[in-house]
């Protein structure tokens, strides 16, 4: 049985890495909820711990998380985020390989996966503010081998406009039309370039995972990819919401036309984009399977 087809991974926890970090989150996971719960840990993560929280898995991979952000205060509370996509991921790439992280954010997937042996990461994203946090991780975690590429994804050269969310999401950070770039702070410009491109200049030996995040502009990632060249991936982990972005759909339906079986990242075969654990998609490429 080859890594890819071995069930997921038992779901990895993020634990607090020092005495004090293991209390509070102790205390968000398994107090009974009350009101005002949120408010009481967001001043306490503030006034007590600067606004970041250390923590850490058993495979010793670190974060460093913002209990302020969306994914941060649901590590905080539920001990993971994304964790049956996460665990998928763990399997694929379990025997080494080249990761290939879309819409990177502050590593929530590169750095569990980059201290795996064998594994080698190429990490994207085009927000500035988000591999800012990237980096604070990746001094983190020394030992993983990673290329970090700060530029937007598209078909073809452009300039595109980001807007970085101001609810404390970090993660929905995305492309908006550029006639609205008025000079506003929330809003910055990225030079886009097509994904070919990228891979051509740091010539990875295959792609065994790629996973993309970058709220509903994957078919224009998409599109600037060969499918049918040497960097076609041999699996994808794919967010497709389609109650957010109807144009999932279209997504969903490329890479089946691609050559590659929908599943549900616990396993299960899929024919269209519904009822989704966690949103994600799991597209295994047919030929890799009957390998």
């Amino acid at each position: 049985m080859s890594a890819v087809e071995q069930q997921p991974q038992p779901v990895e926890f993020w634990c607090g890495e020092n005495f004090p970090t293991k209390v509070l989150l102790a205390a968000c996971r398994y107090t009974p909820f009350f009101r005002g719960k949120g408010r009481v840990f967001q001043w306490l993560a503030a006034n007590l711990f600067g606004g970041k929280l250390h923590v850490r898995n058993s495979l010793g991979a670190r974060l460093r998380i913002d209990p302020t952000d969306y994914i941060g205060r649901t590590i905080s509370f539920e001990g993971a985020f994304e964790p049956k996509s996460l665990a998928r991921a763990t399997a694929i790439m379990g025997a080494g390989g080249v990761f290939l992280d879309i819409g990177c954010n502050f590593g929530l997937y590169t750095m569990p996966l980059g201290v795996l042996p064998g594994v080698e990461c190429i990490a994207i994203d085009g927000s500035f503010v988000a591999l800012a946090k990237f980096q604070e991780n990746l001094v983190l975690n020394p030992q993983i081998k990673v290329y970090v590429v700060n530029t937007a994804l598209c078909d073809e050269n452009n300039l595109l406009c980001f807007e970085t969310p101001t609810g404390g999401n970090l993660g929905g950070t995305h492309v908006t039309d550029n006639q609205h770039y008025e000079g506003r702070a929330s809003h910055f410009l990225v030079s886009g370039v097509a994904l070919e491109r990228v891979l051509e200049r740091l010539t990875p030996c295959g792609i065994k995972l790629l996973k993309i995040d970058v709220e509903g502009s994957e078919m224009s990632v998409f599109q600037g990819l060969d499918f049918n060249g040497p960097y076609r991936p041999e699996n994808l982990i794919v967010e497709c919401y389609t109650e957010l972005f109807p144009q999932a759909i279209a997504c969903f339906e490329f890479l089946q036309s691609k050559g590659y079986e929908a599943m549900t990242v616990e396993g299960k075969p899929i024919k269209e984009c519904k009822d989704l654990p966690e949103v994600n998609v799991w597209f295994r490429s047919i030929s890799e399977r009957h390998l």
